[in-house]
């Protein structure tokens, strides 16, 4: 329903701070906060026709002026994919810049095999994140 979807957008600005980062709560800096939370603040904002508000702009800014972020650990491929799309329906330019590096890392990460390190999630992930290559799915499109 409208009222949810409404709802929900409502967070994700509550959530945004005027800087652009993204927190579960109160901006980045909040409880919570992270590039992975700003990547998919932006997300939804290209997603959700948002795109001209000023939130939206400082979210996808954050993320242009550190293209060369990289998250560790348990959370690296969840920002891949996040980032991915973010940049796709932001800054087309961008993407393509932060995709070629993209490309090279996960190629210099991939085992012999054609998985990834952690398993079919990380090897699931990261290969959602290089899927935009082919827009094989229509939210993939610009």
């Amino acid at each position: 329903p409208d009222e949810t979807v409404n709802a929900a957008l409502e967070y994700i600005r509550r959530s945004t701070g005027k800087d652009g980062g993204v927190a579960y709560t109160g901006g980045f800096g909040g409880m919570g906060g992270s590039m992975n939370l700003t990547a998919i603040g932006a997300l939804v904002g290209a997603v959700s026709k948002s795109k001209e508000t000023d939130q939206y702009k400082a979210c996808l800014q954050r993320l242009t002026e550190d293209l060369e972020h990289q998250e560790a650990g348990a959370y690296a491929e969840y920002y891949r994919y996040y980032m991915a799309q973010a940049l796709f329906q932001g800054d087309y330019k961008s993407w393509q810049k932060w995709n070629a590096a993209q490309i090279t890392t996960l190629k210099e990460l991939q085992k012999d095999d054609g998985s990834f390190n952690g398993g079919a999630y990380n090897t699931g992930m990261s290969l959602l994140a290089l899927a935009l290559n082919y827009r094989f799915r229509p939210i993939y499109e610009r």
